[in-house]
């Protein structure tokens, strides 16, 4: 991503709406899955460590981040061990195995989506799960897409594939940000039109925030048990087979 958005997200990603919206929703389905807190859980691509405070509430967290200067951030937090590594390379983790493996906005900045979801099924313990969520619709490119380096958005189907050709288990996949979408298509395609720049990571005023977070938060009661027909974004859940 360009250096100034890791900068942002550090500054935002406690409280701006789209962040702690997509919090509670993988709070919710992580509830769900009956870990327990001895499990290893491996947060690849953890950024500035946003996640962290969540995560390591479900058990024994550690970090996976190639910029340096997001590292330097992440560690900051103080929350886990933050490892200097990328997938599907992994060098700094050879050898390590985990029940829970979490990409969080992670895969589309790669260019080996393939070779990094093998790279997950092997660093899983038999059991494991991999738990991460993608952008979708490639309709919906933006400016925002192009700023962090996003190699592409996914269909349902497309991500689907990437998973069971790795031999994984899909077990929960869905479209997600859902109620928001109408708006966020016609934004999208107001600013491609009219040629309008600007950053969405940019905190809205307070009342509008609160209000964007309750809404695009309210799917966490639809899951696991609802598949969402179409959303921002994508999140799937998947398991690597016990033989």
């Amino acid at each position: 991503m360009e250096r100034k958005i890791y900068q942002l997200m550090r500054d935002v990603e406690d409280t701006h709406w789209w962040f702690t919206a997509r919090r509670e929703i993988v709070s919710k389905l992580l509830g769900s899955l009956s870990l327990s807190p001895e499990m290893k859980i491996l947060d690849v691509g953890c950024g500035t460590g946003g996640n962290f405070n969540m995560l390591s509430k479900f058990g024994q967290l550690e970090g996976l981040e190639c910029d340096e200067e997001a590292l330097l951030m992440a560690r900051k937090r103080d929350v886990c061990p933050v490892l200097h590594g990328s997938m599907p390379e992994c060098v700094s983790i050879e050898g390590e195995r985990y029940h829970l493996i979490t990409m969080f906005d992670v895969l589309e900045h790669i260019e080996d989506d393939r070779g990094t979801i093998l790279k997950a099924w092997e660093l899983l313990l038999p059991g494991g799960r991999l738990m991460l969520t993608v952008p979708a619709f490639p309709f919906l490119w933006s400016e925002h897409d192009t700023q962090h380096h996003h190699k592409r958005r996914y269909k349902r189907g497309q991500l689907e594939q990437l998973l069971i050709d790795a031999k994984f288990e899909p077990e929960y996949l869905t479209y997600y940000n859902t109620l928001l979408f109408p708006i966020v298509v016609a934004a999208r395609l107001i600013k491609r039109v009219a040629g309008i720049h600007g950053d969405e990571e940019e905190l809205p005023p307070p009342l509008l925030n609160r209000a964007l977070k309750q809404i695009m938060a309210s799917e966490r009661h639809l899951m696991p048990g609802i598949r969402l027909p179409f959303g921002v974004s994508l999140l799937a859940v998947c398991r690597k087979p016990l033989l």
